[in-house]
C-alpha cells in the first residue's frame, strides 16, 4: 500500500517575486534527503505532495524532519470511502 506525505514550507508565501526561485530550491533539498527511496513528487501552489511505499514512511519521516525550510508534514493515506 502507498501513502502520501504532505509537506507545507514555511515561510515561502512571503518571497513575493522570489517564490519559485525557494520553492525549486527546496524540491532538490527534498529530492537529496530522499535519495535512494523511490517516490513520486507532485507541488501544488502552497504544498508539495510525494508518494510513496507505507514501509518507507518512517525513514522518510526522519530524513524530512532533517530539511530546512519544512514547517511541517504528515503522513496521509488514501482509503475508500465506505
Amino acid at each position: 500500500m502507498s501513502c502520501f506525505i504532505l509537506i507545507h514550507p514555511g515561510e515561502l508565501a512571503l518571497k513575493k517575486g522570489n517564490r519559485s526561485f525557494f520553492e525549486k530550491i527546496l524540491r532538490r533539498n527534498i529530492q537529496k534527503a530522499l535519495k535512494g527511496i523511490p517516490f513520486t513528487f507532485q507541488a501544488t501552489f502552497g504544498r508539495f505532495c510525494i508518494q510513496v511505499d507505507e514501509t518507507a514512511s518512517d525513514e522518510i519521516s526522519i530524513r524530512l524532519s532533517r530539511v530546512f525550510g519544512i514547517a511541517n508534514f504528515s503522513v496521509a493515506y488514501r482509503v475508500n470511502m465506505d
